[in-house]
């Protein structure tokens, strides 16, 4: 029977971490308001990220489950009512997940 050990010491490297995070951490940022003073860069950003919450809520009507590409309106009044019926499950879908982590 043969039998090996392993002595080792895990130990975080400061600079890699911080150079991994400055790399990463970088952001293009670009808007039509004109008046610089009315935009900070950090509310820009904190807006910027916010988006990305919208859109993951979208994102379920993308998936093949709902079915949505096999749908085809032509009347503005059908098409109006399936955007309503999406919204309502959209918002019923964020109050699930909302009521699951609360718990």
């Amino acid at each position: 029977m043969i039998g090996y050990k392993i002595d080792a010491v895990a130990a975080m490297n400061e600079d890699k971490m911080e150079e991994e995070l400055n790399r990463k951490g970088r952001f293009t940022l670009a808007t039509n308001e004109l008046n610089g003073g009315n935009y900070s860069n950090e509310k820009m950003l904190s807006e910027y990220k916010e988006q990305q919450h919208v859109e993951r809520g979208f994102q379920f009507l993308k998936e093949p489950w709902f079915m949505l590409d096999s749908v085809f309106l032509k009347p503005e009044k059908r098409i109006e009512a399936l955007m309503m019926v999406m919204t309502l499950c959209l918002l019923v879908y964020n109050v699930a997940q909302y009521r699951l982590r609360k718990k």
